[in-house]
């Protein structure tokens, strides 16, 4: 295959593909959780452990399990058993009667993501390597792939409740995770670097990123992201709230806002990939944070359509960069392994859990100054994230590395 082949775009549409799967089927259950609570008898407490089964399942799996496996593995095995996992997960959901085996299904298929989410970064690294095509835009594919199938979601259970009920969905989900375990093996079977990623042309690497070298990074980065995770997390609730109050179709207005959102951060993600290296430096992370502070103080109006959807697509626009922004870290500071990208998207998704607790207790306790108050934890955000940046640049020196003579076929 020549190098520079455009091959790479068939390999990431069969991984987009295959992980839509459990990524609609997580969103698509949502609209359905009062027909699945009385079906299967989830009280308040049973309800938010089935709710809360998922994601903790997914953090604990990415950090001990899935970057582990997937350097010990490879990406491709690791997936494979990851989907597989998962499209157990939705089946048991399925096919259950009562509350514990809905939530030994949340708990399954938590773990078959978080073991697939390391081997998809990794693999995108090596894909990066094969095909010499810059990672950050490769990472940007995935990012916004990920987002457009859970966006996709709740329109397919809008189409599905009109004849049928939650088991269907999970069970189409399920059926297509199967089928995405075998082409996520093909996609992502590459053979291992015997070196470390090669820089493509304007790109930069550690001159030491080993086991001991990654730890102050990791944490950085990975701290970083979860403030975005949590941001974006307390915006999710805080938008229907704010619109309730408004006179006029609240539920459309709501609609309207997240779903164009969603549309702009994938359109985002893919253009931030596309600027040069030094719009994605941390100096760079940190002007995001400070725009995402000024646009959730302009989003206590956000009742005012006009002034909402504008701050709100500010919003998502730095939300975009700043994942991008993270992963270039993670790419240029440390060794990239499965390891460090389980970890760290272990560290990240704590922001989910927190994002929305925050901002349901600063509505209740202060109305409409709670945007605000989630602005001014990304202020705080922002000046921790600089002044660890600034450590992190003196603690490890960065070299440009020459792009290697390669031959014409690998």
């Amino acid at each position: 295959m020549t190098v520079g082949s455009k091959g790479y775009r068939s390999r990431f549409a069969l991984i987009i593909v295959a992980i839509a799967g459990m990524n609609i089927g997580y969103t698509a259950i949502l609209p359905f959780l009062p027909q699945l609570q009385g079906e299967l008898g989830l009280g308040p407490v049973m309800l938010t452990v089935f709710l809360l089964a998922y994601p903790v399942a997914k953090i604990i799996s990415q950090w001990a399990l899935g970057g582990r496996l997937t350097d010990r593995w490879g990406p491709a095995p690791t997936a494979a058993v990851a989907w597989i996992g998962g499209a157990a997960g939705m089946g048991l959901i399925a096919v259950a009667d009562g509350a514990d085996l809905a939530v030994a299904g949340r708990l399954v298929w938590g773990v078959g993501t978080g073991l697939g989410i390391p081997a998809i970064y990794r693999a995108t690294g090596m894909i990066a390597d094969h095909y010499q095509v810059p990672v950050a835009r490769l990472r940007s594919i995935v990012g916004a792939g990920a987002v457009l199938t859970l966006a996709m979601g709740p329109a397919v259970a809008g189409v599905v409740h009109l004849f049928a009920g939650y088991r269907v969905v999970l069970l189409v989900g399920a059926a297509l995770s199967l089928a995405g375990a075998g082409t996520v093996a093909y996609a992502m079977r590459l053979p291992a670097a015997a070196a470390p990623r090669a820089a493509t042309a304007g790109e930069s690497t550690p001159a030491s990123a080993g086991r001991r070298g990654w730890a102050l990074p990791l944490f950085v980065f990975a701290l970083y992201e979860l403030i975005l995770n949590l941001l974006f997390a307390a915006s999710e609730p805080l938008v229907p709230l704010y619109v309730a109050g408004g006179e006029e179709d609240p539920t459309g207005k709501s609609a309207l806002i997240l779903g164009v959102g969603l549309a702009v951060w994938v359109v985002s993600t893919l253009l931030s990939a596309r600027v040069p290296e030094r719009l994605r430096s941390p100096a760079a992370g940190t002007v995001s944070l400070l725009v995402l502070a000024g646009s959730c103080l302009a989003m206590s109006e956000i009742g005012d359509l006009g002034i909402g959807l504008i701050a709100f697509v500010v919003f998502m626009v730095a939300q975009g960069h700043g994942y991008l922004v993270a992963r270039d870290g993670i790419d240029k500071y440390t060794d990239a392994s499965g390891t460090v990208w389980g970890r760290f998207n272990a560290i990240a998704d704590v922001g989910f859990l927190a994002g929305p607790v925050l901002a349901v207790a600063a509505h209740s306790m202060v109305g409409h100054l709670a945007f605000p108050v989630v602005g001014v934890v990304a202020l705080v955000a922002a000046a921790a994230f600089a002044y660890a940046a600034g450590r992190l640049h003196r603690a490890v020196t960065v070299l440009p590395q020459p792009v290697p003579e390669l031959s014409s076929r690998v």
